[in-house]
């Protein structure tokens, strides 16, 4: 198979955004198609960081939109790189509660921490999970054990606040596979590529920072089970694909204009940092924890993301009581990048009204890199 770097990118994005341009898709439809989305509280634009992977992708969404998949029991909560949303339905929620449950259950912590647990419920406890001193308290442990083992369930209110509740058909057949890691593994090393498309060893490897062994392990094993491919080499380097994708590779060149999007920092589509500087040509970072004065892009900048290409970065802040969305500063890669301005204000006013803010300030704040 041959293909370049235009190919490697257009799939990519075909993977993670498809035809979402022209079609109605759902929560749980996009949710379903990336197998995870990262959770995360920061919210100084009012949405987080998974409101913002579902506005991106789905039409008339709305800030906590997402929390209906709780409701609905379409989807949980499990520690994957980080903290991520998963479908219920998802192999890699079975297969890490059924480690975690067997690991309980070796340790005879089981009935332990559900009795200790059942003692919280009844002492009205609110379970708020704060920590002291940056360390884990009693209830830290038991909650936190019950949780990655599948006996709790979370949902969460609008404030991001954890609600808990016990499930008690936990099957003990899970119990019986066999080589479970083997199998968290391969399915780690799928849905990265059913994330990105065509990758190399290094991005499967660093899209859930697995260990080098465990993915030389996993794809000899996929390739002989025959649901992986050896897609080719580009500039050295041998590409792997799902075999159900190599015939999308020539579908990509039919992929619709994408119309200006701005990314959550820990969007799918750009969570892999290297792979996202070699393929799109973009060095970015979120500079949250970095200082003031070596920022290049800001607080909390959003990559934006138009045409098939990340041509820079938006950071906004709002302030709810006076209802203002702030454009601190808009990064653009190059004056050449100046061409996608009137999209970029015409997404700020969409912006605007996606978070319930009724006036713009300061969006001609423009800076090049």
């Amino acid at each position: 198979m041959k293909f370049n770097k235009e190919d490697i990118k257009k799939l990519q994005l075909l993977k993670q955004f498809g035809q979402y341009e022209n079609d109605d898709y759902k929560l749980e439809e996009v949710l379903s198609s990336l197998k995870f989305i990262q959770l995360d509280s920061i919210n100084v634009i009012s949405a987080r960081s998974q409101d913002l992977v579902f506005y991106s992708r789905v039409k008339d969404y709305k800030i906590n939109d997402y929390l209906n998949l709780y409701k609905n029991n379409q989807a949980s909560e499990l520690y994957l790189h980080a903290l991520s949303l998963v479908p219920n339905s998802s192999s890699i929620m079975e297969l890490s509660h059924t480690l975690k449950y067997g690991i309980l259950k070796e340790n005879n912590n089981v009935d332990k921490y559900l009795k200790q647990f059942k003692s919280y419920l009844k002492s009205g406890d609110t379970l708020s999970n704060k920590k002291e001193n940056w360390s884990l308290s009693e209830k830290d442990i038991v909650t936190n054990a019950l949780w990655r083992a599948g006996l709790l369930k979370i949902t969460r209110n609008e404030n991001f606040k954890k609600n808990y509740s016990l499930e008690t058909k936990k099957s003990n057949t899970l119990l019986m596979q066999e080589n479970i890691l083997e199998k968290i593994a391969d399915c780690l090393v799928l849905i990265s590529l059913q994330n990105i498309g065509l990758a190399t060893f290094s991005d499967i490897k660093n899209y859930f920072y697995l260990k080098k062994n465990e993915v030389a392990d996993s794809i000899s094993r996929l390739l002989s089970s025959k649901q992986l491919r050896i897609a080719g080499q580009f500039e050295n380097e041998d590409y792997y694909i799902l075999p159900e994708d190599e015939n999308l590779i020539d579908f990509t060149n039919n992929i619709n204009r994408i119309n200006c999007k701005f990314l959550s920092p820990f969007d799918n589509s750009i969570r892999e940092r290297n792979r996202l500087n070699r393929i799109f040509d973009f060095d970015y970072k979120l500079e949250s924890y970095t200082t003031p004065s070596k920022r290049v892009y800001g607080y909390f900048a959003l990559p934006i993301l138009i045409d098939k290409e990340i041509i820079g970065t938006i950071d906004m802040k709002i302030n709810s009581k006076e209802k203002i969305l702030d454009v601190k500063q808009i990064t653009l890669k190059s004056k050449e990048q100046k061409i996608y301005l009137s999209n970029v204000v015409e997404s700020i006013d969409n912006f605007k009204t996606f978070t319930n803010m009724e006036e713009i300030v300061n969006n001609e704040n423009i800076k090049y890199l």
